[in-house]
C-alpha cells in the first residue's frame, strides 16, 4: 500500500457510511423486486444466502469490530525483532 501511495500517487479515500447504506438499500430493493417476479436465480442463490446472512449478522458486527480493534491497536514493538 505504501508503494502505491508514495511511488504512484494512489489515493485511498475513506468511504462514508451514507453512500454504502444507500447502495445496500438499492441492492435490497433490486433483489426483492427480482424475488417478487419469480426470478429463478433469486430462488436458487439469493434465498439461501439471505437466510444464512440473517443468522450470522448478529455475530458479524461483534467479530468484525473486535478484529478491527485488535488490528488497529497501537503498541510499541522493537523495529527489528529478529536479527
Amino acid at each position: 500500500m505504501e508503494t502505491l501511495r508514495l511511488d504512484h500517487g494512489v489515493q485511498l479515500p475513506y468511504i462514508d457510511r451514507e453512500p454504502l447504506e444507500k447502495l445496500g438499500v438499492a441492492a435490497g430493493e433490486m433483489v426483492k423486486n427480482m424475488d417478487d417476479n419469480g426470478n429463478e436465480y433469486i430462488r436458487r442463490v439469493w434465498r439461501p444466502y439471505l437466510a444464512s446472512r440473517e443468522g450470522t449478522l448478529r455475530f458479524l458486527r461483534f467479530n468484525e469490530q473486535a478484529l478491527h480493534d485488535a488490528c488497529t491497536f497501537e503498541f510499541a514493538l522493537p523495529s527489528r525483532c529478529f536479527g
